[in-house]
């Protein structure tokens, strides 16, 4: 019997994805709040790409509304 896993309820953008041929984004890096990581395109897969990842926000404070 395979383990139960999490559900995917969130997720946050953690790295872009760079087209090493022009330079432009070509979509972005998702990490799952189960740790499952998904590329989402801005337009049709590419095959050479490298990543830019992006800071860790989780250390900065919450803005409050005050």
């Amino acid at each position: 019997m395979k383990p139960k896993r999490s559900r995917k309820l969130f997720c946050t953008v953690i790295a872009r994805i760079i087209d090493t041929r022009t330079g432009e984004e070509a979509g972005l890096l998702y990490r799952w709040n189960t740790g499952a990581t998904q590329k989402e395109w801005h337009h049709a897969p590419i095959k050479q790409f490298r990543l830019e990842h992006l800071p860790d926000m989780s250390n900065f404070p919450s803005i409050s509304d005050d």
